[in-house]
């Protein structure tokens, strides 16, 4: 199959500058400037719809330099926005941020080997051996939750993408499994909550959105491998979304609103049912 670059010819949408993506989804083309804003945008409805913000809460999220978490630094800082009853606790090093109580100089300059920073943050949680693929991205997410309640965090942010989500999805639908219970006994028994706010943005366009921002955002950040095995799973979602640009989106929004029935259902005492 020849691959043809439609971005090169494309202008964006928004103020006709040349663009850098073009989303087969929505028909549009952005420049990188108007991606940020429009990731930006989407992010932010995302976590208003899902009610994930309160005053006074503090929010964690890992730090590591990639494209992704560059741009999930970004984007707390943009939903923060001065708020005096909200603060942020970035997890892992960082040029110009604080862990805890410790200054980064005396943090170790990798974060597999940081205190309290769990090894394995990249990649998409393959473990091998395991029947469950997704089994590793579930114990780093927990070791997570357990290092943003350290720093007395009451919300971490993780940076997962539509692809992330739309093969964890598929995943659990293949094996029968309903959602909800599992992450709202996670989420007692941690007391962190869990927001996602690219959970519908493509990850080509979250890394564009990173290194975008990566001069103002994180100047000098240290940068990670992010290479992983794809699973079977994943291959098939992209095979299927070359024709279906819209497939991944609908897995994700099906599974959020079943996933909303779930915990509804698991909230109503068994004598209302």
């Amino acid at each position: 199959m020849i691959k043809v670059n439609l971005v090169a010819d494309m202008d964006c949408n928004r103020c006709g500058r040349p663009a850098v993506i073009f989303q087969p989804y929505s028909g549009l083309s952005f420049c990188a400037h108007h991606l940020v804003e429009d990731i930006r945008k989407k992010g932010k409805r995302t976590v208003r719809l899902h009610s994930w913000i309160r005053p006074g809460d503090r929010i964690a999220f890992p730090c590591t330099g990639d494209p992704h978490s560059i741009a999930l630094t970004d984007f707390v800082r943009a939903l923060v926005n001065g708020r005096k009853d909200i603060s942020t606790c970035p997890i892992g090093p960082g040029k110009h941020e604080k862990i805890g109580s410790r200054s980064v100089s005396e943090q170790s300059p990798h974060p597999d080997t940081d205190p309290g920073f769990p090894a394995g943050l990249h990649g998409r949680g393959r473990s091998g051996g395991s029947n469950d693929p997704f089994r590793t991205k579930n114990d780093l997410e927990y070791s997570l939750c357990m290092a943003a309640k350290r720093n007395n965090a009451t919300v971490l942010a993780m940076p997962y993408t539509l692809e992330d989500h739309a093969e964890w999805a598929l995943w659990k639908a293949v094996c029968g499994e309903i959602p909800g219970p599992e992450r709202a006994g996670r989420e007692r028994k941690t007391g962190i909550r869990i927001i996602r706010p690219f959970m519908h943005i493509p990850a080509p366009e979250l890394t564009i959105y990173g290194e975008t921002v990566a001069g103002t955002c994180a100047p000098g950040a240290i940068r990670c491998d992010q290479s992983s095995q794809e699973s079977f799973i994943g291959r098939l979602l992209e095979e299927f979304s070359l024709g279906h640009p819209g497939a991944r989106f609908a897995f994700v929004n099906i599974w959020d609103d079943i996933t909303d029935l779930a915990r509804q259902q698991g909230d109503t005492p068994p004598e209302e049912r």
